[in-house]
């Protein structure tokens, strides 16, 4: 089995990633600015924060899922989220509920980072579209949300391996 399942963002995440790429784009004009007007050093630490920050994100952003025989992956754009089947308890639909967000990013690439909420306490987030998110509860406790396309035919292919 090799089965591939693309993340797609709802329009919340398009908008505010457009957004802040716009917000970036023009902050470093003005940084251009400010440079060749000689008073550029309080601003070159707001640019470098943004810019870290932006990058970080960025390369947290989760583009699909993969299943394999015996392996659930999630490709980011920089590296990958490798779960066994045999570590993962349990998985089902996840449905936000006034989730709160610890560190991370609250739509821009994406619902990435570490949440939290009443009915399952802390979690780390890998989510372009919470209507087709779903949680993975792993055996050691840790939890992770996750979304993507064909989101029922992953969890139903999931708890036939796990079961």
């Amino acid at each position: 089995m090799n089965n591939q399942f693309n993340v797609k963002w709802n329009l919340k995440v398009k908008i505010l990633t457009a957004i802040f790429a716009a917000i970036l784009i023009f902050t470093e004009i003005k940084l251009i600015k400010s440079i060749l007007m000689g008073n550029w050093h309080w601003f070159i630490i707001i640019v470098a924060i943004l810019i870290s920050f932006a990058l970080l994100f960025i390369l947290l952003t989760p583009l699909y899922i993969q299943l394999d025989d015996d392996y659930f992956v999630l490709k980011k754009l920089i590296g990958k989220k490798i779960i066994s089947f045999e570590n993962i308890a349990n998985i089902d639909v996840f449905k936000t509920n006034r989730d709160i967000q610890m560190f991370g990013s609250g739509g821009y690439g994406g619902y990435l980072g570490i949440f939290s909420n009443a009915q399952i306490g802390k979690y780390s987030a890998y989510v372009g579209d919470f209507s087709q998110a779903f949680l993975i509860q792993l055996k050691n406790g840790k939890k992770y949300v996750f979304s993507c396309e064909n989101r029922d035919l992953v969890i139903e292919t999931i708890k036939n391996k796990i079961v």
